[in-house]
């Protein structure tokens, strides 16, 4: 009996290793799951600062912001081949009586991870009442483009901007070439411009009008014309039309044949050999996508979505809403679980 004892306690211990293991090989294929979409490094915008994710760690990197002063620091772009954050820096007027006097400087430069400025790439000319734009990285890191309000945020109807200068700017020689008035309209339009519109041989750009204004203004309609998805060729410094829809926030595949972009709040993808459109996502009843970016593989979207609530969120876009996130398998179209890795980064989200 007590060898019959010994065999089955020794059976059972076998049961509960063999379990044991099994648990730790199903974990080790969910690390896996996660590690091949997980990007370098992450960087998204949180109360405390940026939250920086590696493989590794995991760490709030705090940049020098003191709002009474009106000096602020704010990382807008994140080097895709070198770690190196791409930051603006305002210093502001605070006795200023109007926005036109409000700025008093404005600057972007590089920085590295232990905070210090590499290299400045642009100073802005506040005394033309200049104000910079959501600047983009090409995908070699040679080139910077950075877009210019020249209202000074002074513009008839105040969140339309136009004209607007574009600025590009090569990172490694310092080189600088200003294109006066990229595009201008009789009226101020909205573009939805995301961080990938730079196409890979960085030859061209693609960009969205999105005219929203309503019907009592005059000419509106002849200014809606206007809306659509365009692209513009660097070298010759022409627009060409491709999509006369109001799209908004397109952004270039890194195999250079298609784009993504949102139309009425979904993420379809347009096919520049066929000129086929295709729809990847469609948004649920109570939530509209809000922004869409490419995951530095290629293979993904991430696709943030203004979700109703009645709960005030503060990181939302400022109407009752909250943010959602998701990221997508181009190909098969599925959701993959990320286990919540890219939730309340806000807008701020950069990586590589």
């Amino acid at each position: 009996m007590k060898n019959i004892k010994v065999f089955c306690i020794f059976i059972i211990s076998l049961i509960h290793l063999s379990c044991a293991m099994q648990n730790h090989n199903n974990e080790n294929q969910n690390d896996k799951k996660n590690y091949d979409f997980f990007p370098s490094i992450i960087v998204g915008k949180v109360t405390s600062g940026y939250k920086v994710i590696t493989k590794d760690s995991t760490y709030i990197f705090q940049l020098k912001n003191d709002y009474q002063q009106g000096f602020q620091q704010d990382i807008v772009g994140l080097l895709n081949k070198r770690n190196l954050f791409l930051v603006k820096q305002i210093i502001e007027n605070t006795e200023a009586r109007s926005r036109r006097d409000l700025y008093l400087s404005q600057s972007l430069f590089l920085m590295d991870m232990d905070k210090k400025i590499v290299d400045t790439l642009y100073e802005l000319k506040i005394n033309k009442n200049e104000i910079s734009m959501t600047p983009h990285i090409s995908k070699d890191d040679s080139l910077l483009f950075l877009f210019i309000d020249k209202t000074g945020g002074m513009s008839k109807n105040k969140i339309y901007q136009s004209p607007v200068d574009l600025v590009i700017i090569n990172i490694e020689n310092g080189e600088v070439k200003r294109i006066n008035n990229f595009y201008t309209f009789h009226y101020h339009l909205i573009r939805g411009m995301g961080s990938d519109i730079v196409s890979p041989d960085n030859k061209y750009l693609v960009y969205s009008i999105f005219d929203r204004r309503f019907d009592y203004e005059r000419h509106c309609q002849q200014a809606k014309k206007s809306n659509g998805l365009y692209i513009y060729n660097v070298k010759d410094n022409n627009h060409k039309k491709i999509l006369d829809i109001a799209g908004k926030w397109p952004i270039w595949s890194r195999y250079n044949d298609f784009i993504a972009y949102i139309y009425q709040g979904d993420v379809y993808f347009y096919y520049f050999n066929s000129k086929n459109k295709e729809l990847l996502y469609k948004s649920e009843d109570d939530s509209r996508v809000w922004r869409i970016q490419w995951h530095p593989s290629g293979e993904y979207i991430y696709i943030q979505s203004r979700k109703q609530s009645k709960k005030w969120i503060h990181i939302g876009p400022g109407d009752g809403s909250y943010l959602t996130s998701q990221l997508f398998d181009i190909e098969s179209g599925e959701e993959l679980d990320t286990g919540g890795m890219f939730d309340g980064k806000g807008s701020g989200l950069y990586w590589r």
